[in-house]
């Protein structure tokens, strides 16, 4: 019994050696092509923190240049802290006029600071607007550019690394797409700017009255001002009619995971095909 069992062990130890040999090559080959997607991985997000950042920067620059031709004289002269002083007549510098002077001065640093507030929220919806157009724009000839060598071989024999790029590039555009529409970028900057433009109508109408003492400005019936305090009432009713923040929000427009997986899906196949 004892050289049976001698004789049968060479045969068992080398079967299991062989199964053992058999477990820790398909563990290796595990632990590798886990590392691989590990690896992919990084270099993905890597690639995508490194062109979404730098893309987008490139166009805040661009959206902080124009926005500064256009809008950086209006806001350096509704500095806060240069507040601009009426100029009365000789009738409303009278001594017994003082209080009234006092509201007049208020209202009018008030809508000079609704007018530099519209102004800036203007400034930061152009910003965000420019930068999502710019990056949609520009990914999405990115992505059109990679998908064009990605056709050439097909999905499963392309670089992975292609495939990370294109990935990358049409997700973004798909991302950056919507939120003019989810945020109303577009209705938000038409309203404070409509905001703007009244502001500075009333800013004038002050200039005007506080020089002249005579305004076109009318009671909501069209009754005539005839005295400074029917000026300060029908500013006062005008200031609390507009005075808000327009703030649009369309949660509708948020893009769906089936809809971002298909339509990248969608961009691939029609290019493979």
């Amino acid at each position: 019994m004892s050289q049976i069992t001698s004789a049968e062990t060479p045969g068992i130890t080398e079967e299991k050696e062989e199964v053992a040999h058999t477990g820790i090559c398909r563990t290796l080959l595990r632990e590798i092509n886990m590392r691989q997607s590990l690896k992919l991985f990084l270099v993905g997000l890597l690639f995508s923190v490194v062109l979404i950042g730098s893309s987008s920067g490139v166009f805040y620059i661009f959206a902080r240049v124009n926005s500064s031709i256009i809008m950086e004289n209006e806001l350096r002269s509704l500095d806060l802290d240069h507040s601009a002083q009426l100029k009365f007549t000789a009738n409303l510098m009278h001594k017994e006029m003082e209080l009234i002077r006092n509201r007049m001065q208020e209202q009018f640093s008030n809508i000079r600071a609704q007018q530099r507030q519209n102004l800036l929220l203007l400034r930061h919806y152009y910003h965000n607007n420019f930068i999502c157009i710019g990056m949609v724009t520009f990914m999405g000839i990115l992505s059109a550019i990679f998908l064009l060598f990605i056709s050439k071989k097909g999905w499963m024999n392309s670089n992975p690394y292609l495939l990370i790029a294109f990935l990358v590039t049409s997700s973004s555009s798909v991302f950056f797409g919507p939120l003019p529409a989810l945020y109303g970028y577009e209705k938000t900057s038409e309203k404070l700017k409509d905001n703007y433009l009244k502001y500075t109508d009333l800013n004038n109408c002050y200039l005007s009255y506080a020089a002249t003492e005579s305004t076109l400005l009318t009671f909501a019936d069209k009754s005539k001002i005839k005295t400074p305090v029917d000026f300060i009432n029908v500013m006062d009713y005008h200031f609390k009619k507009m005075y808000m923040i327009p703030i649009f929000f369309d949660a509708g427009a948020a893009p769906k995971s089936d809809d971002i997986l298909r339509s990248i899906t969608g961009k691939l196949n029609a290019g493979i095909e």
